[in-house]
């Protein structure tokens, strides 16, 4: 067994142990990048969008990830109902694992809010995605 003179000089080890007995875990806030507009065609700015949701997310959060080379599909309920063919994309995921109060924060609500419409306005879109804690929010910009 580690002697606790060792364990000391890791304080992450603690941090570990605390998750592991039920200590407050950080929040996860997860925003999609789409790659291509309700229309199917290939958006240009997707990049200029993801280092802006990073821009953002570094702000309030203290930090954030993109990851690339992602698939996805959104066929809404209404869209199937009207008919309408599912919209394949390849989005950039932008995620941050943030404190609680910076997530609960109104000024970064409203930050974050803002930015998600601009950006589905800007980009042509039905919907945009956001997920917090493992639930999915549809933030719908051009109703079906």
């Amino acid at each position: 067994m580690a002697s606790s003179a060792k364990l000391k000089a890791y304080p992450e080890i603690q941090a570990i142990k605390d998750r592991l007995a039920g200590g407050k875990g950080s929040e996860l806030v997860i925003a999609f990048i789409p790659s291509h507009d309700k229309d199917d065609h290939a958006r240009t700015d997707q990049d200029h969008w993801a280092q802006k949701a990073l821009t953002l997310f570094g702000r309030m959060y203290e930090g954030a990830t993109a990851f690339e080379q992602l698939k996805g599909i959104y066929h809404s309920k209404d869209m199937q109902k009207k008919g309408l063919r599912p919209c394949y994309d390849t989005p950039i995921m932008v995620q941050s694992l943030a404190d609680a109060a910076d997530v609960e924060n109104e000024d970064n609500l409203l930050a974050l809010a803002a930015f998600l419409r601009d950006m589905g306005t800007t980009m042509n879109q039905y919907a945009v995605g956001l997920v917090v804690n493992n639930k999915y929010i549809n933030i719908v910009i051009a109703p079906v």
